[in-house]
């Protein structure tokens, strides 16, 4: 057959020969075959992690320093600054008061450790407004009580003490008062009458031997006086700006004796603290 064709359809037959056949569709009774998803590459193995170092503490981050065991440089503390043994016998320790921050100050009790001081108690500021003049008193136990001065006052009334710190006791119980006086002769600023006022003033306070123990003594005097009015006084915080001539009251000495590590008037001491005492405010 292929014989008898002109070359040229010969060739174009052959050709198409070649070409391979295109598939027919399945009969509808055959299943088509499922689609092939190809998956996607396979992560590579992640590979194990050194664990990670410990990131080192941000040294501009701001420390508390009110915050019982921070350690703090001895500059930080402000005076007055008293060396001893507060908490135990042969504690190397400071007092003082520190800025915990821009609005609040706080007295406190470090421990030394190196050339720096750890904080292991505070006393907030505002329990005793002004504590100064500060000493240790050496217990024969060999622990010390701190003795200070205290000042505060208010509209018409100055109130001056002394009294004992005792880091033994209970937190908030420390600050016990020995002694003090109010001078209430401010109260007759802007008063139109005369009225009954309390004259008083604290001296000072020793550290002396009473009675044959460690013992505290305080200087001091309040007496009644009768005031006219000052209805043109100008009042300040603490009293009129400008004070009333008042002459000072008589000076009387109190004395206290350590028992153990308490300190206790002496009988007559004691006498002039409850005639004080019924002066009033």
């Amino acid at each position: 057959m292929l014989g008898a064709m002109p070359p040229r359809h010969r060739l174009a037959l052959l050709a198409a020969a070649a070409l391979p056949a295109c598939s027919a569709p399945p009969p509808p009774s055959q299943a088509a075959a499922p689609p092939v998803v190809l998956a996607p590459p396979a992560a590579p193995a992640a590979r194990a992690r050194a664990p990670a170092a410990a990131s080192a503490p941000d040294a501009a981050a701001p420390v508390y320093p009110c915050m019982p065991g921070t350690v703090v440089d001895a500059a930080s503390v402000i005076e007055p600054i008293v060396r001893g043994s507060f908490s135990a016998p042969g504690q190397d320790e400071v007092t003082g008061e520190i800025a915990c921050d821009d609005n609040e100050t706080a007295y406190g009790l470090w421990r030394r450790a190196g050339d720096r001081l750890e904080l292991l108690r505070t006393i907030p500021r505002g329990h005793r407004e002004g504590r100064f003049g500060c000493r240790a008193l050496r217990a024969r136990t060999g622990r010390d009580l701190l003795i200070c001065r205290y000042v505060s006052c208010s509209w018409g009334w100055i109130g001056e003490g002394v009294g004992v710190t005792d880091y033994k006791r209970e937190q908030e119980q420390e600050v016990v008062d020995l002694v003090g006086v109010t001078d209430t002769t401010g109260g007759s600023c802007a008063q139109r009458d005369a009225a009954r006022y309390v004259t008083a003033t604290l001296e000072r306070f020793e550290i002396v031997e009473v009675g044959g123990a460690p013992g505290v003594r305080v200087r001091l005097g309040a007496a009644p006086v009768r005031l006219p009015g000052r209805p043109d006084c100008q009042p300040g915080n603490c009293g009129g700006r400008d004070p009333h001539p008042v002459p000072p009251p008589p000076m009387q000495v109190v004395e206290f004796r350590l028992q153990g590590e308490t300190l206790v008037p002496t009988p007559r001491s004691a006498r002039v603290m409850a005639e004080i005492a019924k002066l009033g405010h």
